[in-house]
């Protein structure tokens, strides 16, 4: 965190606040315009962790040479294949029990998905997050030919950062039940923007409460070194 997360310079902090208004702009029309409901809101996120994943495995291939970062894609590739294998048997037994060709079942699952999308007014804002994320990955790999290894995917770890504020602030809906489902939309959508404003700001914050650590650290070490020079000092005496 310390010497990896770069300051904020306006040209991507600039970047990464136009993309924030167009995806947030564009789910707030789909909620006014779509009824799009809060769940439909995560879509965005997911476009966000499938483009982080195939572009971690381009990465890890090709140039970034980290053996850390290749273990945790490798680790994430293993992670999404159960996930994949758990999805295609569970589509297995639809078929199965509907009496239908697996075949059938996939392209009946693939429209429903993509019916749901496009309803929700959520393709161009899932298009917007993972473009988003893509380009953010030029300036992870400027710093890793900079600084060299380990390599240091800042997008991803913005991601995790959000998905964080969600789960904690997401316990909130518990309280929702009666609400209509635009205002439970708008509420996801203001926790989001909240999950996004930590992420931009709160690795700084970090940064500079080590920064403050380590300089009491340094003043303490500072200080007992002097305090043991002037004991020596009236040994010698």
């Amino acid at each position: 965190m310390l010497e990896r997360w770069p300051k904020p310079d306006i040209a991507s902090l600039a970047l990464r606040l136009v993309g924030l208004a167009l995806v947030f702009g564009l789910t707030w029309r789909a909620i006014h315009h779509r009824g799009a409901t809060a769940g439909a809101l995560l879509l965005p996120m997911a476009g966000e962790i499938l483009a982080g994943m195939l572009i971690s495995i381009v990465l890890a291939m090709t140039v970034v040479r980290d053996a850390r970062f290749r273990k945790e894609v490798r680790d994430g590739v293993r992670f999404w294949s159960f996930l994949l294998v758990v999805l295609l048997g569970w589509l297995w037994y639809r078929a199965d029990h509907a009496q239908i060709a697996f075949g059938d079942q996939l392209a009946l699952t693939a429209r429903t998905t993509l019916d749901y999308i496009r309803v929700q007014g959520m393709l161009w804002p899932m298009l917007a997050a993972a473009v988003a994320l893509v380009a953010a990955t030029a300036g992870d790999v400027a710093a890793y030919r900079r600084k060299g290894p380990p390599f240091v995917f800042l997008g991803s770890l913005g991601l995790g950062l959000r998905m964080f504020v969600l789960i904690i602030v997401g316990m909130g809906f518990l309280v929702t039940v009666d609400w209509s489902r635009r205002e439970r939309a708008q509420l996801m959508w203001l926790v989001l923007l909240a999950g996004e404003v930590f992420a931009l700001w709160g690795p700084h914050l970090v940064q500079k409460a080590i920064r403050a650590e380590h300089a009491k650290r340094d003043a303490e070490k500072r200080k007992v070194k002097g305090k043991r020079a002037s004991d020596d000092d009236a040994s010698a005496d």
